[in-house]
Order: structure tokens, then C-alpha cells, then sequence
């Protein structure tokens, strides 16, 4: 299970260096609508979305577990989020990541628990 886990990780990481990049070139998150996610539904991937969080230092990247209950995942997985949150440092121009999500922690790559 936390194989497959690990691709919903996977695709939620594929899109910190963009939101990254942008922060360090124009010292603010992009707004919601201004930065494209790459799609990435897979087997065990649904959706990958992107949100400025509650101030224009944070940003949100959330990558939703597929439903389908032929992909072998658990009930407690299926259509949940791993959330990767980034808090960028204007001074520096470095955005940290936490992540989170609705995942089980016991399910989650060891990097997000």
C-alpha cells in the first residue's frame, strides 16, 4: 500500500519546483488561477490541484488518491489527499515544504508522516 501511496506523493512533489521557481522570481505564491498543473491521474493518482493559501507566502498542493476500487487500495486511502505546503521566505526566496494530508500517516512515504 504505501508503494502506491508513494505515487500520489510522487505527483504532489512534481509540482513544488514550479511553484518554487515562481516564488523566488516574483517573491509571492502564484495566485490560484495564474500556475497550470501538470495532470497526472493514474491508477492511484485522481487529480493535482494548486491553491494560495491565506497569504501570498503559502502555497497548497494537493494531490487526491483515485477512487477506483480496482486499483487494490485501501478503503481508508481511496479519494484522500496528501498536501504539500510551502511557506516562502521573502528574504531569502527559499519555500520550505510540509506535508500532510488525509492519508493515513501509516500509509505515507516516510518523508510525509
Amino acid at each position: 500500500v504505501r508503494t502506491k501511496v508513494s505515487e500520489v506523493m510522487l505527483a504532489a512533489s512534481g509540482q513544488k519546483n514550479s511553484v518554487a521557481e515562481f516564488f523566488q522570481t516574483r517573491g509571492q505564491m502564484p495566485a490560484t488561477a495564474s500556475i497550470g498543473t501538470v495532470t497526472q491521474s493514474s491508477q492511484f493518482v485522481d487529480t493535482i490541484a494548486y491553491a494560495i493559501g491565506g497569504t501570498t507566502d503559502v502555497g497548497i498542493i494537493t494531490a487526491t488518491a483515485a477512487t477506483n476500487v480496482n486499483n487494490s487500495l485501501p478503503t481508508t486511502v481511496r479519494g484522500q489527499t496528501i498536501t504539500l505546503t510551502g511557506k516562502g521566505d521573502p528574504a531569502t526566496g527559499v519555500v520550505g515544504w510540509v506535508c500532510g494530508g488525509t492519508i493515513p500517516p501509516k500509509y505515507r512515504p516516510g518523508s510525509c508522516k
